[in-house]
C-alpha cells in the first residue's frame, strides 16, 4: 500500500480507502459517480498525462452551456481545460466534477479530496488543470498546503485562464490571488448575510416557502418579483393539525395518520415526489411561530408579509401542550374509530355556536369488559355539560342520519340531463373558437418567416426587425395560452359532479352495508361536521359541492310545483342555511346569542344563490370552468377549485329559476 502523505489538512472524513482503489484507466467524475471510458491509459507516455477538475456552483451549470454570473458552466471550463492541454502536450486521463459545492474548504469538497486520494495513490500525474485557481481553493492557507503537497507528488497545479510560471514573481503573484479569493469570498458571504437580514427585516420569507405556502415568481416589465402565497390545497391541513394538537388528546403520530387519512402530501420536487408528511415535519411545523405570520431571523420575530394560518392564541395552546409533554412525555391515545374527525359536540354548536370534534374515551366496567365513549373535549374545563355518549348508539344515529341525505331521482335524472346538453353546447363553441385561435396562430407563423426574409435580404434595419419579432412572440404567447385553456372543458367537472350524486343516490343501503374504511371515506366526503347531542344527530354541516346541490334541489322542487321566483329563492336560502349547519334548533334558545347561529341568515344564501344562479359571484372568481379530478369518494383536498365548482359549474347547469322537470 502506498503510505499516505499528510496534507496538512484535518483528518477527511469520507476519504477512499486508497487499497480498494481499482487498477488505473481513465474515468469521468460526474456529478460524484465515476464512468468508466474507453481511452487505454498505458498509451498515454509518462510524463504527459493530466488531470482536470470542475467546479461549479450550482449542480444546474453541469447541464447547460450557458455560463451565469456565479461562474463557469462546465461546458466552457472544460473546453478551456482541454485547449491548454493539448497546447501544452499534455492528455487528459480523468475528469473530476464537483457540483454545486462550497469553496471555502476543501473538507466540503468530496470530489477534490478523491482525486487527491487518487494522484497519491498512482503517482502517475504530472498536471492538474482548473479554470481558476479559485476552483482549487478560495483561502491562503489550503493554498499553500495544496502547493505543498502537489510539490512534493511531483504534480503542476494549473490555471488555464491565469497563466503563471514557477518563478519568484508568478509564486508571488500566484499568492496574491490566493489572498484575493479568499478576501472575495468573505466579502460575498457578508454581503448576502446583509442581503438576508434586510430582507427578513421587511417581513419577506428567506428560501423555501413552509408546508401550506408556495413559493410564486412573478417577471413582469423586467422585474423580478418572488413573493409567498397560500397553498390553498394544504393550508386547511396546518390549522387542522394545530387545532388537534392544542387538544391535549392526540400525539403527533395521531396528527400524521389523521392528515394522510385526509389526504395532505408534500409538494413534489424535482428529486421527491409527493408523499406524506413525516412525523419530523409536522413537529417542526407545530412549534414554527411563522404559521401565526411573524418571521424569526438571528433570534428575533419580526411581523411577515405572508398571510398567517392559526391564531396568535391556537400556537400558544399548542406549545403549552408540547411543553407539558416535555416533561411527561407524549400519551399514545389508542381508540381509532371510523367517525374520528367527523362528530362534533351538538350542544357547543347549540348554545354557543362553536365547533367542538368529540374524543374517544375506553372505560372499563367493573366485570372487566370495554366501553367506548364520545366525550366533549369542553367537559375538562367546565365550558360544556354535554354527557357523554355510547359509542354504539352514535353509529347507529348517523346511519339513520344517511336516510335524509339522498337526491331524489326526479331531481337527478333533470340533473344529468341539463349536464349532457350544457356539455354539448359546450363542445361545439369551444370547436368554432379554437378555430379561430389556430388561424391567428398560422397567421402569425406567416408573419414570422416574412420578417425573417427581410433580415436576410437587408432590406430592414435589423432593430426593427428585432421589435416586430419580439411582439410576434409575445402575441403568440398570448394565443397559445388562450387557445390551451378552450381545450379545457367542462368535462372532468361533470365526472366530478356525477360521482357526488352518485354517492348519495341511496346513501342508507351504501353506509349500512359497507366496511368501516369506506364509512370513514364515505363521511368525510360528504360532511364536514356531524353535530350529536343526547346521542343522537341534530343537524350536520355538508361539504362542497353537496352544500350547494341539495340547496339545488330544493328549489327545484319548488320550481317543479309553479312557485314564483321568491318562494324559490326562499326554498333555496332555507336548504342552504341546512346544509351549512345554519338551522340547528337551540337547546335554550333563550340564551343563544344574537347575530350567531339564529341570526337572520339571509344574506349568506342570497350570496350563495348568486354564485350557483345569476353568475354575480362567478364572473369575479373566473372565466375557465373548473378542473377537478375524482379520487376514489375521498373529499377533494383543493378548496379554491370546489369553490370555483360552485360558483360556476352548478351555475352553469342550473340556470334558475327555469329547470328541468319530467314530462
Amino acid at each position: 500500500m502506498t503510505p499516505r502523505i499528510n496534507y496538512g489538512l484535518p483528518d477527511l472524513p469520507g476519504m477512499p480507502d486508497l487499497d480498494k482503489l481499482t487498477a488505473p484507466h481513465v474515468r469521468q467524475l460526474q456529478l460524484g459517480n465515476v464512468l468508466d471510458a474507453t481511452l487505454d491509459l498505458d498509451a498515454v507516455p509518462k510524463g504527459q498525462r493530466a488531470v482536470v477538475y470542475f467546479r461549479v456552483s450550482d449542480p444546474s451549470q453541469t447541464k447547460t452551456s450557458r455560463d451565469y454570473a456565479n461562474g463557469a458552466s462546465m461546458e466552457t471550463q472544460r473546453q478551456l481545460c482541454y485547449e491548454r492541454a493539448t497546447a501544452l502536450g499534455y492528455t487528459v486521463i480523468e475528469e473530476y466534477v464537483e457540483p454545486g459545492k462550497s469553496a471555502m474548504s476543501i473538507e466540503k469538497r468530496p470530489v477534490f479530496r478523491q482525486m487527491l486520494a487518487r494522484i497519491q495513490a498512482r503517482r502517475d500525474v504530472n498536471v492538474v488543470l482548473v479554470y481558476m485557481f479559485e476552483r482549487a481553493a478560495r483561502n491562503q492557507w489550503e493554498d499553500a498546503v495544496l502547493g505543498i503537497v502537489f510539490q512534493s507528488l511531483g504534480v503542476q497545479l494549473i490555471s488555464v485562464t491565469e497563466p503563471m510560471d514557477d518563478t519568484p514573481a508568478g509564486k508571488a503573484m500566484r499568492g496574491m490571488i490566493s489572498v484575493f479569493n479568499e478576501m472575495m469570498s468573505t466579502s460575498r458571504g457578508a454581503d448576502i448575510k446583509r442581503k438576508m437580514e434586510a430582507a427578513a427585516k421587511r417581513g419577506q420569507t428567506l428560501g423555501r416557502a413552509r408546508l401550506g405556502y408556495l413559493n410564486v415568481r412573478d417577471i413582469s416589465e423586467g422585474r423580478d418579483i418572488r413573493t409567498i402565497e397560500i397553498d390553498t390545497e394544504r393550508a386547511p391541513f396546518v390549522k387542522l393539525a394545530f387545532e388537534l394538537y392544542a387538544t391535549g388528546e392526540y400525539t403527533l403520530n395521531d396528527i400524521v395518520d389523521e392528515l394522510t387519512d385526509r389526504g395532505l402530501t408534500t409538494r413534489a420536487t424535482a428529486k421527491r415526489p409527493a408523499g406524506p408528511v413525516s412525523v419530523n415535519k409536522v413537529h417542526q411545523m407545530l412549534r414554527d411561530p411563522y404559521y401565526t405570520g411573524v418571521v424569526t431571523y438571528d433570534g428575533e420575530q419580526i411581523p411577515g408579509k405572508h398571510h398567517p394560518h392559526i391564531s396568535q392564541e391556537l400556537f400558544d395552546k399548542a406549545q403549552e401542550v408540547s411543553r407539558i409533554r416535555g416533561k411527561s412525555g407524549e400519551r399514545r391515545r389508542e381508540h381509532h374509530h371510523y367517525l374520528k374527525g367527523t362528530v362534533f359536540c351538538g350542544q357547543c354548536k347549540q348554545e354557543r355556536d362553536i365547533d367542538r370534534r368529540l374524543l374517544v374515551q375506553r372505560t372499563v366496567g367493573k366485570n372487566g369488559q370495554e366501553y367506548f365513549y364520545y366525550f366533549c373535549p369542553g367537559t375538562k374545563d367546565g365550558t360544556c355539560t354535554s354527557p357523554h355518549h355510547n359509542l354504539y348508539r352514535v353509529e347507529d344515529a348517523v346511519e339513520r342520519h344517511y336516510k335524509t341525505k339522498r337526491y331524489t331521482p326526479e331531481f337527478l335524472r333533470a340533473f344529468r340531463a341539463l349536464m349532457a346538453d350544457t356539455l354539448g353546447s359546450q363542445d361545439e363553441a369551444q370547436r368554432l373558437l379554437k378555430k379561430q385561435l389556430d388561424g391567428q396562430l398560422d397567421a402569425l407563423d406567416v408573419q414570422e418567416e416574412n420578417l425573417l426574409d427581410l433580415a436576410a435580404d437587408g432590406t430592414v434595419a435589423p432593430g426593427k426587425i428585432k421589435v416586430r419579432l419580439r411582439k410576434i412572440g409575445q402575441e403568440r404567447e398570448r394565443l397559445t395560452t388562450q387557445r390551451d385553456a378552450v381545450a379545457v372543458d367542462l368535462t372532468s367537472g361533470a365526472k366530478f359532479l356525477d360521482s357526488q350524486l352518485s354517492l348519495l343516490e341511496n346513501p342508507h343501503e351504501l353506509y349500512k352495508n359497507t366496511t368501516d374504511e369506506v364509512r370513514r371515506r364515505l363521511n368525510q366526503a360528504v360532511f364536514g361536521a356531524i353535530y350529536i347531542t343526547d346521542e343522537d344527530v341534530v343537524g350536520s354541516r355538508l361539504t362542497s359541492p353537496h352544500d350547494a346541490l341539495f340547496a339545488t334541489e330544493a328549489a327545484y322542487q319548488a320550481a317543479t310545483l309553479g312557485l314564483n321566483e321568491d318562494a324559490i329563492r326562499q326554498h333555496f336560502a332555507a336548504a342552504f342555511a341546512r346544509s351549512q349547519g345554519q338551522t340547528i334548533p337551540a337547546k335554550h334558545k333563550e340564551t343563544a346569542p344574537k347575530g350567531g347561529l339564529f341570526a337572520d341568515n339571509s344574506t349568506v344564501a342570497t350570496t350563495a344563490w348568486s354564485s350557483l344562479f345569476t353568475g354575480s359571484a362567478a364572473g369575479a372568481v373566473s372565466s375557465k370552468p373548473p378542473m377537478v379530478e375524482l379520487g376514489g369518494i375521498e373529499p377533494p383536498s383543493n378548496a379554491e377549485i370546489l369553490r370555483l365548482l360552485r360558483a360556476q359549474s352548478v351555475k352553469t347547469f342550473c340556470s334558475a329559476p327555469t329547470f328541468v322537470t319530467d314530462t
